[in-house]
């Protein structure tokens, strides 16, 4: 077959967006931490309300293209298994005028989150190219133009943080509808050879 006909090269010619996403969050119960956080040290920029995620893949197809993009990605996942994340540490990203911080995955096993990332990455070579930067899987939790708070913060944070461990058995197709307008979960794609016929995922879909 010639090249516009694989599965893989469907997406290169289609625009990518940055109103969607594909992106690994933690169970419902385990939002209330992060986002007491986050909520008090969102970049200016942001206008979203915040959510712990790690992004696989930003920018994304077009939400139209949705319905396709999941049926290749399950395809692709039935070769990667669920695995286990743990959230114990913050980090501290700092460069001159700014710091973030963030917490990294602890990931058993430890290849796992890049696994995931590269898998669907071969599937969507634009989203990859306009990202322009390598996968580093983290969760930002917080902003500062102030290095020496910021400093101040991770250890007060640190100190009340309670360690947390969760499977990701599925990962999730987002957008959003306006800049100040929460991403919002619209399809669910489970991970591994096999879905269990009474699998329930942590998060109900909405269509746009």
């Amino acid at each position: 077959r010639g090249m516009e006909d694989t599965p893989r090269s469907r997406f290169v010619r289609k625009n990518v967006v940055w109103t969607t996403s594909l992106l690994v969050m933690p169970p419902p119960e385990f939002w209330e931490q992060f986002v007491e956080i986050k909520k008090n040290h969102m970049n200016p920029k942001i206008k979203r309300p915040p959510f712990p995620h790690i992004t696989l893949l930003a920018p994304f197809v077009p939400y139209r293209a949705f319905p396709e993009a999941a049926k290749l990605i399950r395809q692709a996942l039935t070769e990667v298994k669920p695995f286990k994340v743990s959230f114990n540490e913050f980090e501290l990203f700092e460069n001159i005028s700014s710091a973030t911080l963030y917490l990294n995955p602890i990931v058993e096993p430890a290849d796992a989150m890049k696994n995931l990332h590269q898998v669907v990455a071969n599937l969507f070579p634009e989203s990859i190219e306009e990202s322009k930067g390598d996968f580093e899987p983290h969760i930002g939790v917080g902003y500062f133009k102030n290095i020496a708070e910021a400093r101040k913060l991770r250890n007060k944070y640190q100190e009340g943080w309670k360690p947390m461990e969760f499977e990701v058995k599925e990962i999730y197709l987002m957008s959003r509808t306006a800049q100040d307008s929460p991403f919002t979960v619209r399809g669910v794609i489970p991970l591994g050879p096999q879905v269990p016929a009474d699998y329930k995922p942590h998060f109900t879909p909405v269509p746009e």
